[in-house]
């Protein structure tokens, strides 16, 4: 089950919340739950608030994790870059809150930058995707 509610200001890891301008709402995934899976779209990015997030990425048939996440980390970012499907799939290991940005909002924001900005933005996550790739193909030689 997942809870979305308007996110007021407080003093949770929400960087803009202290100023009244929060960008996102507040949403609650239970301890198991997948946030997305690796090739969906994407439509939204997540800052951690609380709990723990694991990334997952399959290489052949068998999954690996990139990473665990957890309070101020950010996950979803990369697809709404560059609009291309998510790379990895991410679920909770124990029950996180969650401040949800749409995509709208951060597209919004993005056009906003100056397009230098955004082709930086755009390249790095190019090659971010690139590394998740082969550390999850050296993750699994490794193992």
């Amino acid at each position: 089950m997942t809870v979305t509610t308007p996110i007021p200001p407080t003093g949770d890891v929400d960087p803009l919340a202290s100023q009244g301008r929060s960008p996102g709402v507040r949403q609650i995934i239970r301890r198991g739950q997948r946030l997305f899976n690796e090739g969906d779209a994407a439509d939204a990015a997540f800052m951690i608030q609380k709990g723990r997030l694991e990334v997952t990425k399959r290489v052949r048939d068998d999954e690996t994790v990139l990473a665990l996440l957890g309070p101020g980390d950010i996950v979803g970012e990369m697809a709404l870059i560059d609009d291309m499907p998510r790379s990895a799939s991410v679920r909770a290991v124990e029950d996180t809150l969650l401040l949800r940005v749409s995509k709208e909002n951060f597209q919004e924001r993005l056009q906003a930058l100056d397009p230098v900005y955004r082709a930086i933005l755009n390249r790095l996550s190019n090659r971010l995707r690139q590394q998740s790739i082969e550390l999850a193909m050296i993750r699994k030689v490794v193992r």
